[in-house]
């Protein structure tokens, strides 16, 4: 009921952007049912005509196309009780690159279109990237829809179909890593939602993998760097990250030290998209082949070293320290060094790029056209 969208601070303003401003809009309703509801929002962009651009959502916006409406409020003197939600477009997490029309679609509790999905019958493999990847969610129900139940079912789907499933796992399942980064029940410790999530998700598959009908690969992507990364917004890389700073300021801003590390001498496992990539092309390639594995160079190094590379490509610019986010503290991961043992055990020997190399490599592509 009561559906209203218009510019913030003027309820009489028709809903217009400007892509250069980015002047939000307030989206707001009222849910008559006297309880609070799981609601979310997507965007998608039309043509003139309002039909479908049937563009890919990477081509038109920057950010998450999936957001769970937070804001709400209970009425206090109605004789009828409802809730009042309201959420503003564009935002942090989701904004418009390209201009035209847009349809605003708010649903409860999942994305329709994974309960509606209509798959081609001449799928011949499935590589499962998606999720929510947010390691800042909290929403446990949004979370376990999108990464696990949404998971099961296209696994199944292949199943049923004897093809290939190749999806994407994380290191996060690691934790802080204190008992190792080894395929291992013993070294997984999840710390946060998204996590936990890819850590259940694994489970479930180890316990379908001895009567499994066709190949099944889980892949613990470590820190993964490189091109087509720019919708992800605060979850894109560091290298990205780094390289925007230097293009818009002199200076590259790191976490200070924490965990017992110097400033900016934490450590992770930075692996580059082409060498992931090649990873999932060679188990397309051996389809005999079935598990969980690590995905990263095998080899940590710090943000320095990955900041410095990026300055060393611009020829310019310093390193400077901000206050480690108290929010982050204990569900931070300081180290992460992928263990391929359990890779190389089944004759992959592919050559990972190490940081200089690879964000090199990223670099010379991502400032092409800048």
């Amino acid at each position: 009921k009561t559906i209203r969208v218009h510019p913030m601070g003027n309820a009489l303003a028709i809903p217009v952007i400007s892509l250069s401003l980015m002047n939000p809009l307030e989206i707001s309703f009222d849910d008559l049912k006297a309880k609070y509801q799981n609601y979310f929002y997507s965007v998608e962009l039309m043509n003139a005509d309002w039909r479908s651009a049937n563009l890919s959502v990477f081509d038109y916006l920057q950010g998450f196309n999936q957001n769970r409406i937070t804001q709400y409020s209970i009425s206090s003197i109605a004789i009828q009780r409802y809730y009042h939600y309201k959420f503003t477009f564009p935002n942090s997490n989701c904004r418009p690159t390209k201009s035209g029309n847009y349809i605003i679609k708010v649903y409860k509790d999942s994305n329709p279109q994974l309960e509606e999905a209509n798959f081609s019958p001449n799928v011949k493999a499935v590589f499962h990237q998606g999720a929510c990847s947010a390691t800042t969610e909290w929403d446990g129900h949004y979370v376990m829809e999108n990464n696990y139940n949404y998971s099961k079912r296209l696994l199944h789907w292949c199943q049923d179909r004897k093809i290939p499933f190749i999806y994407a796992s994380s290191a996060s399942v690691y934790g802080m890593g204190k008992n190792g980064f080894a395929i291992d029940r013993a070294c997984e410790k999840p710390i946060n939602m998204y996590a936990y999530s890819k850590f259940q998700f694994d489970q479930y598959v180890r316990n379908l993998l001895p009567t499994s009908q066709s190949q099944i690969v889980g892949l613990r992507y470590f820190n993964v760097y490189g091109s087509r990364e720019q919708h992800k917004g605060s979850m894109s890389s560091t290298a990205y990250h780094f390289n925007a700073q230097l293009r818009q300021s002199d200076e590259v801003k790191l976490f200070a030290g924490c965990d017992g590390y110097a400033d900016g001498e934490q450590e992770r496992d930075f692996v580059y998209v082409n060498d992931v990539v090649a990873i999932n092309l060679w188990f397309l390639n051996h389809p005999e082949c079935s598990g969980i594995f690590n995905v990263g160079t095998g080899k940590a190094q710090t943000f320095n070293s990955m900041a410095q590379t990026v300055v060393d490509w611009h020829g310019r610019g310093k390193i400077s320290y901000i206050p480690f986010p108290e929010h982050l503290q204990g569900a931070y991961q300081s180290y992460t060094q992928a263990d391929l043992s359990t890779l190389r055990a089944i004759g992959c020997d592919h050559k990972f790029l190490d940081v200089k190399a690879g964000v090199t490599d990223y670099l010379n592509r991502l400032n092409q056209n800048a």
